[in-house]
């Protein structure tokens, strides 16, 4: 997962990277470890389970408190054998 940083990264500590069902990170389930600032990319481990979520959504995370509206962004999971 990849995304853009924020016009100013002054007062961040990390990033948070979740599975969500939605845009706005409804039923949130953590993946991964936190990412450092200056990074700007999560990595989802193999075989993740995508269950019900259909979003990724990233949060910016202070010293003091978690964002309350993440950057989203919405993904299809299709298999098929060959």
């Amino acid at each position: 997962v990849h995304w853009e940083p924020p016009d100013s990264t002054l007062h961040l500590k990390s990033y948070v990277v979740y599975l969500a069902r939605n845009a706005f990170g409804a039923f949130r389930s953590k993946v991964g470890l936190d990412v450092v600032v200056g990074t700007n990319v999560g990595q989802v481990p193999a075989d993740t389970p995508r269950s019900l979520f259909t979003h990724f959504v990233v949060y910016t995370r202070s010293e003091l408190v978690e964002q309350t509206t993440p950057s989203a962004i919405g993904f299809l999971d299709i298999t098929s054998s060959v």
